[in-house]
């Protein structure tokens, strides 16, 4: 709602604090999104997180957005007054983040052949791909080119494409089972964007490319610890 256009004096007042009037839409979509967590309406949720917060629809987010829509965020609406600013999108945003992180398996094998490594798979620097799928950005981020602030992911993801980065922490996920099924949800964030990949072909590729970058960097361990080893020889 622009700063010109009359706002009602319901969302003001003892309501919105006038710097959000703005932001109405936001904010009521958000109390929108908190009654259907209440309610169990998991398809408004799942739209309030991905239109929104922009992150992924799905069960993989589903729960710490849902929780946090539950949390302390609208307590200022009963306890200063009836106010609220326009930073409580970025603090529930960073409750949900950290939610899903708390809630990511240290570590997760697959059954039947699903998983051709675990998450303890090194790609290096004593990285594992455990640690890329928690201290990396998840894969929408990836594609709107979000890299985080840790150096060790970021010397890992700076060796692949922004697609093959979105695929890896894709499969990093623990809700998805296969590298076609990781490849096939990253198509399907930008169908546009992707129009004629095959989910196959496409997660293959990225498997081959870490299995490359794993081998690569175990033998660069190899050459410097035979290094090591002839310079304290006597």
């Amino acid at each position: 709602m622009g700063a010109d256009k009359s706002v009602p004096p319901a969302f003001l007042g003892n309501y919105w604090a006038p710097e959000i009037a703005d932001d109405i839409p936001v904010a009521m979509r958000t109390l929108s999104a908190r009654d259907a967590a209440l309610n169990g309406v998991d398809s408004t949720v799942d739209r309030f997180a991905s239109e929104v917060l922009g992150l992924w629809r799905g069960g993989r987010w589903r729960e710490p957005v849902s929780t946090a829509l539950l949390g302390d965020w609208a307590d200022p609406l009963v306890q200063d007054g009836g106010r609220i600013t326009p930073a409580f999108l970025d603090t529930l945003k960073a409750e949900v983040k950290a939610l899903h992180r708390a809630s990511t398996p240290l570590w997760r094998r697959r059954a039947g052949g699903h998983r051709l490594w675990s998450l303890d798979f090194s790609l290096g620097d004593g990285l594992t791909l455990h640690d890329l799928a928690s201290r990396g950005p998840d894969p929408y981020e990836v594609l709107t080119g979000a890299l985080p602030d840790d150096p060790q992911v970021v010397r890992v993801l700076d060796q692949l494409t922004p697609v093959e980065r979105a695929v890896t922490m894709a499969w990093a996920s623990w809700s998805v089972t296969s590298w076609t099924e990781a490849a096939a949800e990253v198509i399907a964030l930008a169908p546009d964007r992707f129009a004629g990949y095959c989910p196959k072909d496409l997660g293959d590729s990225v498997r081959r490319r870490l299995k490359r970058l794993g081998q690569k960097h175990r033998a660069h361990a190899a050459v410097a610890a035979a290094r090591g080893g002839a310079a304290v020889c006597p």
